[in-house]
C-alpha cells in the first residue's frame, strides 16, 4: 500500500493529498481544501489486470454567458493493461511506461491540448 499521504507537484506547488477510502484493491486520496483527487486502481478479470493511477481537479468555474457558477472537474490518468500469468515482465512494463512518460513532453502536451493526433 502507498504511504499515506502522498505527494503531488502541480505547478511547482507541492499538493499533500490523504488517503480517504481504501477498499479491494483501491485507494482515493484528496487535498484537504478537495481541489485535487487522486486514485490508485487494479481491475482483475480472468484474463488481464488494469493498472492506473488518476488526478481529477475541481473548481468552481463562471459561465462566460451567464457569469452563474458551477462546479466543474476534468481527469488526467494513466492505465497500464496487461495479460495475467504468461505476460509481459514488469521490467517490459517499466520501459514502456518510461518511455510514454518521457515523450509527453511540454511540446506534446501542447500539441494534444491543441487536438493534433
Amino acid at each position: 500500500m502507498f504511504a499515506d499521504p502522498q505527494s503531488v507537484t502541480i505547478n511547482s506547488v507541492a499538493q499533500s493529498l490523504v488517503r480517504i477510502e481504501s477498499k479491494g484493491l483501491s485507494s482515493t486520496y484528496r487535498t484537504v481544501d478537495g481541489t485535487y483527487l487522486f486514485r490508485i486502481s487494479h481491475q482483475i478479470s480472468k484474463n488481464r489486470v488494469r493498472r492506473m493511477v488518476r488526478i481529477d481537479k475541481y473548481a468552481v468555474i463562471a459561465d462566460p454567458i451567464t457569469g452563474a457558477n458551477s462546479r466543474q472537474t476534468f481527469g488526467a490518468y494513466i492505465v497500464v493493461d496487461e495479460p495475467i500469468g504468461n505476460g509481459f515482465a514488469d521490467a517490459d512494463i517499466k520501459y514502456v511506461l518510461s518511455g510514454l512518460m518521457t515523450w509527453l513532453d511540454s511540446t506534446a502536451q501542447d500539441k494534444m491540448l491543441s487536438d493534433q493526433h
